[in-house]
This record gives C-alpha cells, structure tokens and sequence, in this order.
C-alpha cells in the first residue's frame, strides 16, 4: 500500500523535534556603541547650551573685514562672543550683525555698552589696527555697567577715544568757542594744584 501524502507531512512533524525556546541575553554588547554615542552627544549638547550666553544684534554703516562664522568680538584681547550672521536692514540702509556672546558677559549687556569694529586705520598721525592685516577684523566691546541687559545695540564706526575703564576724570566743555580746537583725539592736560 502506498502512504497518502498526508501521512508522511504527519509522520515528518512527529519526527521533527519541537524547536527548543531559550531566552538568551536581552542587551548584546553591540547596542553599548551606539548607547555611549548618544551619550556622549546629549552631554556636549547640554555643554554647547550651558555655556552659550545671548544672541546680540549690533548694527553697523558696513559690514567691512566682517565674516559670519569666523568674525570675534574682543574685550581686552579675549573673546568674548562671535558673528553668526550678516544682513542687511529692511530699508538697506545698515548691516545687522547677530552674534552670540559667552555667558560671562551676558550682565554688561547694558544700554551703555559699546562696539566697534577694530581694523587698520591710517589717518593724520595715527596708524591703528596693524595686527588685523593679518588676522583679520574683529568687533572690539566695551562692556557698560551691571544692569538690565539689553540685546540690540548701535554699532560705532571708529572705537571711542577713552574706553569707560580708563582710570581719570572725564570733563565736558560747554563754551562753543573751544569746540574749533578741541577734536576727539587731541590730548588735555589738566593739571591740579599750584606748580612752582
């Protein structure tokens, strides 16, 4: 007698063992790479954000020796922010520089704060700015008092004559008739007491 198909697919199950179910490890060790690169990146994401300070707008008449991405912003030789951006106003008339600055500044960000952009500059007995021929143009900044920050700022076109922390006293003149000799850059001495 001949065995029906049916048959033999029946006697092949029995003969077949049932497959044995184990549970082995539930983390392979393969999963720990890509586990300590997010990791890694969440913790230098937290980093970035802890140590960013504001984003600022300055603007400026143009935006000359600036480059987004590369373009500092100085106190006293150390960075303290950079550009990010630059673009024009809606009415084409100014740049706007948007930078980011570091957290250590963020509280002289202040109305009587001042910047300026730092290039060379050669005019009648003065020469500034040399090192920036080969370093390229920076934003320097004069930070002003602690107080309510603010974050859009007039830009300067030349850096002021006497920075806010230069020790001395400030004197301003009220006759007219002194303002044809007195320039931003001419020097006064004062002197207090009697010399004899």
């Amino acid at each position: 007698m001949n065995p029906s198909p049916t048959d033999s697919v029946s006697d092949l199950q029995e003969a077949v063992p049932a497959p044995a179910i184990s549970r082995g490890r539930r983390f392979s060790i393969v999963w720990l790479i890509p586990l300590i690169a997010v990791l890694v990146g969440g913790w230098l994401a937290i980093k970035a954000w802890r140590e960013s300070g504001p984003t600022i707008t300055i603007m400026f008449k143009s935006a000359e020796g600036l480059v987004p991405g590369k373009t500092e912003i100085k106190y006293k030789d150390v960075t303290v922010g950079k550009v990010e951006t630059i673009q024009l106003s809606e009415d084409l008339s100014q740049v706007l520089v948007t930078a980011t600055m570091s957290r250590e500044v963020a509280n002289y960000l202040t109305q009587d704060t001042l910047f300026w952009v730092v290039r060379a500059r050669v005019a009648a007995g003065e020469v500034t700015g040399i090192s920036t021929l080969f370093s390229g143009a920076y934003i320097g900044v004069a930070p002003g008092t602690e107080g309510k920050p603010i974050y859009r700022f007039d830009g300067q076109e030349k850096p002021p004559s006497v920075l806010p922390d230069t020790p001395g006293r400030s004197f301003t003149s009220r006759r007219r008739s002194w303002a044809h000799w007195i320039s931003d850059r001419r020097s006064i001495t004062v002197r207090s007491g009697w010399d004899a």
